[in-house]
């Protein structure tokens, strides 16, 4: 009996916990108190019903009836889906709501769509505002004529083309946000060939195209409601802004398809023979966060222009924290001004493929983040000899890297490029500038040799290594070319200066520094401006980056 006893007691608890775990339901019905009834109508896009959608939620399911109604019991706090052949998919959440009404998008149609919602936001002055916020989605027709305002935040859903014949206008202040993915889910602003953007931002209003992560956000009235919230060092969330455009370019074939766009998109061609062809105009324009991936290591840039004409303005434009280039050219004749590449992680500006352009007022500050200063291209791998020659022309440039003891270069000219940089400062660099030699072909040095590779009234300050070096890509000796190199730089006439240029903590120099020297003389021409300073900021005025851009609140 002893044994018996202590038998039992030790094979009760087993009993107890076996029944407790058979009564015990796999899938839970939630108490009736959190149950409640939904209903709604679901339709497409006009408004037309949509009969048969399935619509679930856990094991729960109903079907539309032929108006598009349902009705279905579910968790007060879950989330409803509905779902039908040839539409997206769309999953709401409850929230206590008993009556939910769903518009469906067809997955057949090449319409673009804009989808509206409303949210509440808390402002950073405390206050709850009303956000209104639109979902882009192309499916091939591009985003059409129309104005994009500052009183919502426009949402790319993916890659969101300007077709041919399209003018797609944005008003000052505008915030546009781009939607997170990588490869085919990418999202971008495109600019397709004879498409225009007229994008023209103030000082007191940019433009910003930044990351869905971001905060940033106005009002239904355009006032600021909170400001960005995402750090110098977050790359790669969203794609970038692309122009293409039909001026010349010197690859083996008129046109080309446009990297950090699938091949498979038809819209991505660049190229043509119209060198003063019109993408639109880009002033006070700050891009922010972008750079992903679409697939083997190809990321977008913050501001891509392929085969862009001098008809384009470009003016004012930042790009901020972008995981890959800053800018890049691919042939072109655009001209610029005032253009800011920080926190970058790649180069801040890279150019290939024969481009021409004149360009005052630019900065390149790469602490922290960032390769060279300049990558710059003549042309691509099939055709670097192939003309019109890469030979764009800078006045007034300030290249900041990321610290004399990071090894990265301050310029690198090769593949047959040219091109001059005048009465600018380079500085907290590994390297200067490499000019790069080819025994077997004309190259980089071969347009130093013939007068369309220039460097001079520059300033250069901290470079750890060589300042000037011939990047030898075959072997053999190249004592007689570097010798050469190192002439030219030690000639008076070129007025190279190794020294501090005296630049404050905004980056403008000293009144009394070397920087606030009048250096050459930009060419008379009705492009540049008459600067008579060394670098991209005038001694003693506010800089010109102050107040509109991201890189102006993180240097204060």
């Amino acid at each position: 009996m002893k044994n018996f006893k202590l038998l039992f007691f030790a094979v009760l608890p087993v009993l107890v916990v076996a029944l407790l775990t058979g009564c015990k339901d796999d899938n839970p019905t939630p108490p009736a108190d959190d149950t409640i009834e939904v209903c709604g109508t679901v339709t497409d896009l006009d408004g037309n019903a949509l009969a048969g959608v399935s619509v679930s939620s856990g094991s729960a399911t109903a079907t539309t009836d032929a108006d598009g109604k349902y009705c279905i019991d579910v968790n007060k706090e879950g989330a409803l889906t509905f779902a039908l052949t040839d539409y997206e998919s769309d999953t709401k959440f409850v929230n206590s709501q008993t009556s939910i009404n769903v518009s469906l998008v067809s997955s057949v149609t090449s319409e673009t769509t804009y989808i509206e919602t409303t949210l509440e936001k808390e402002c950073d002055g405390g206050q709850t505002v009303d956000i209104i916020q639109v979902g882009v989605t192309d499916r091939g027709q591009g985003t059409g004529t129309m104005t994009w305002t500052a009183g919502k935040t426009w949402v790319l859903e993916g890659l969101v083309f300007v077709n041919d014949g399209q003018v797609l206008t944005i008003e000052p202040g505008t915030v546009i946000k781009g939607k997170s993915g990588q490869g085919e889910k990418a999202s971008a602003l495109v600019v397709a060939q004879g498409g225009q953007l007229i994008a023209e931002g103030t000082a007191d209003m940019p433009i910003i195209f930044t990351s869905e992560a971001d905060a940033l956000a106005r009002d239904t009235d355009g006032n600021l409601c909170v400001g960005g919230s995402l750090a110098s060092s977050v790359r790669g969330l969203w794609g970038g802004v692309i122009l293409l455009g039909k001026a010349s370019l010197n690859s083996a074939t008129p046109t080309r398809a446009i990297e950090g766009i699938p091949s498979t998109e038809p819209r991505g061609t660049y190229g043509g023979s119209s060198d003063d062809d019109n993408s639109g105009s880009l002033k006070y324009i700050s891009i922010r966060h972008g750079g992903t991936d679409i697939g083997a290591g190809n990321e977008i840039n913050g501001l891509t222009m392929g085969a862009v004409g001098s008809g384009t303005t470009i003016d004012y434009i930042e790009v901020f924290a972008n995981k890959d280039d800053g800018y890049e050219w691919f042939g072109g004749t655009v001209n610029t001004k005032h253009l800011v590449s920080a926190y970058c992680g790649d180069d801040a500006f890279d150019y290939d493929e024969g481009w021409r352009g004149k360009n005052q007022f630019w900065l390149a500050f790469q602490e922290g983040a960032g390769d060279r200063g300049g990558e710059h291209d003549g042309g691509p791998s099939d055709c670097e000899t192939c003309e019109p020659f890469a030979t764009p022309v800078m006045y007034n440039t300030s290249f900041r890297g990321q610290g004399s003891g990071a090894g990265k270069r301050a310029l690198t000219f090769r593949d047959n490029a040219g091109g001059e940089y005048h009465n600018s400062i380079f500085w907290s660099y590994g390297r200067g500038v490499d000019i790069e030699v080819r025994a077997s072909i004309d190259d980089s040095y071969t347009q130093f040799q013939n007068g369309i590779l220039k460097f001079t009234n520059n300033i250069m300050f901290d470079i750890a290594g060589s300042l000037f070096t011939i990047g030898n890509e075959d072997s053999g000796d190249v004592s007689a070319e570097q010798a050469a190199l190192d002439a030219y730089f030690n000639d008076a006439a070129n007025n190279l200066q190794v020294v501090d240029p005296q630049l404050g903590t905004d980056l403008a120099p000293a009144m009394a520094g070397p920087a606030a020297q009048a250096g050459a003389t930009p060419p008379s021409d009705g492009f540049f401006e008459a600067a008579p300073y060394i670098g991209a900021f005038a001694p003693g005025v506010e800089t010109w980056i102050s107040g509109w851009t991201a890189l102006s609140k993180e240097l204060n």
